[in-house]
């Protein structure tokens, strides 16, 4: 099943983006898509590695996270931090919903918060509907050949404090010791997202996993982009929250000054690449503004809002790599 949804994630992101390449068009990542990023992460054989909020507490079921919470508030924060931040939500009751669309605005199902109806449960997000995935041109795969798996086989269910389970080993410890806020930390092995050193913006905490993020030096051309693995859109908009949440960002550059080492930037106002593709196209963020556009290697152009550019010769990027963390035992797990 695990494997099954990243075919369907993948696939949903290869199909919508069969029309980007008209400027007219409005492209964006498809919501459906964006949400799964915000939830876990996968590696490339499908295999869950890791969960965005809470954790999987049912290992028969991996697509059922729980996230422990003190109240219905609490629920609604983290729900709203999964979102795209200029999302518009409909209130129905004390219910939430967010009305789904994909990368060509086409409905594609509600994802909805509401309050639980058990002692066990203070509140439930829930999908309702599921992506309506256009027919593919020759020589992509069709929709017919999609596995039967829908959004709703995914289950978050916000659990109160008392019933989460406590961390028998040292890692909480280490965490809050080694891994705080603005805490700069040498990656000695590669897991997936390169090594050296990672600057911590935001801590572990059994709501939301940590994260720390490495921000490469140099800057590279769009016929110049280096084959490595970077961090996905979703996650490059929990770095902006991070690094705009109250004084963070600025709280950081203080307490690690210049360090050559850390190649912390004295701006964020610049292009970002991320793993996420659509089709050719790779998807760039700007982590002053949190403003998304599309770049294309193959056409050599933007796509975004405005039709389509050549890239001047100052339009450059930068690769940001980012790692996941939580408590496990007495170690640390990555990913």
């Amino acid at each position: 099943m695990k494997k099954y949804l990243l075919w369907l994630f993948g696939i949903t992101m290869m199909l919508t983006a069969c029309n980007q390449n008209n400027p007219e068009q409005n492209a964006k990542v498809d919501d459906y898509s964006y949400l799964i990023e915000s939830l876990m992460r996968f590696d490339d054989n499908g295999e869950i590695t890791g969960y965005m909020i809470g954790d999987n507490l049912n290992e028969a079921d991996p697509l059922d996270i729980s996230v422990p919470v003190e109240n219905y508030d609490e629920a609604i924060r983290v729900f709203r931090s999964l979102l795209p931040m200029d999302v518009t939500l409909k209130q129905e009751g004390t219910s939430l919903i967010w009305a789904m669309t994909d990368s060509l605005g086409n409905e594609e199902g509600e994802l909805i918060l509401e309050e639980g109806s058990t002692e066990d449960s203070i509140a439930v997000m829930r999908f309702k509907g599921h992506p309506k995935i256009n027919p593919a041109p020759e020589r992509r795969v069709t929709t017919s050949k999609l596995p039967p798996i829908i959004p709703s086989y995914i289950k978050c269910t916000f659990i109160p404090e008392s019933a989460w389970p406590e961390n028998a080993g040292a890692a909480e410890e280490i965490l809050n010791e080694q891994y705080y806020l603005g805490a700069v930390v040498k990656k000695e092995k590669d897991e997936g997202f390169g090594s050296g050193w990672f600057v911590v913006i935001a801590p572990w905490t059994p709501q939301e996993c940590g994260l720390m993020v490495k921000i490469e030096k140099d800057s590279y051309y769009y016929n110049d982009i280096p084959k490595k693995k970077c961090s996905g859109a979703g996650t490059l908009h929990r770095v902006y929250r991070e690094l705009h949440k109250g004084s963070n960002y600025h709280d950081i550059f203080e307490e690690i000054g210049q360090q050559e080492e850390v190649n912390w930037p004295t701006t964020l106002n610049g292009w970002y690449l991320t793993k996420t593709e659509k089709g050719a196209s790779y998807i760039l963020v700007n982590l002053e503004t949190n403003s998304e556009k599309y770049y294309n290697p193959n056409a050599g152009r933007y796509i975004d809002k405005a039709p389509a550019r050549m890239p001047a010769a100052s339009d450059k990027m930068r690769m940001i790599y980012c790692y996941c963390f939580k408590p496990n035992g007495d170690k640390i797990k990555f990913w």
